[in-house]
């Protein structure tokens, strides 16, 4: 009985999601030829698995014509994403860093602050019971 060899290294993402840049536009050829949706710029996004921006700079490499205007609003919708995720990231390492305090010195949450009241607190904390 012959059985089947698996192979130990193999990866779950398609082929085509880990060409380089070379690769993919060898390919693009023939995607080209066979794609039927509206937007072209999205369908080379998401079937080679790059960016909106990437994929239009790919497009034009191969002769495509793309609107400027789409271009500028995708560089803009590009910049809001990363101020998002700048914020984002600056929300959870504020948390992160209140979180850690609270462990650590046994001071209250800043959002537990407002509400106890602030004046409270100071009146009840004594130098005794500074950790520091």
């Amino acid at each position: 009985m012959l059985t089947k060899k698996i192979k130990g290294n193999r990866s779950n993402t398609p082929r085509r999601k880990r060409m380089d840049k070379a690769g993919r536009l060898q390919l693009a050829e023939k995607w080209l030829k066979e794609y039927t949706g509206k937007n072209i710029v999205k369908g080379y996004a998401k079937w080679f698995g790059v960016s909106k921006l990437g994929a239009v700079s790919e497009l034009k490499l191969l002769g495509i014509q793309i609107d400027e205007e789409y271009i500028l609003e995708l560089k803009k919708t590009e910049e809001e994403l990363i101020k998002q995720r700048k914020k984002k990231k600056e929300l959870k390492e504020l948390e992160e860093r209140e979180e850690m305090s609270y462990l650590l010195f046994g001071i209250p949450l800043e959002n537990e602050c407002e509400e106890m009241g602030k004046n409270q607190i100071n009146k009840d904390m004594k130098d005794e019971d500074l950790p520091f």
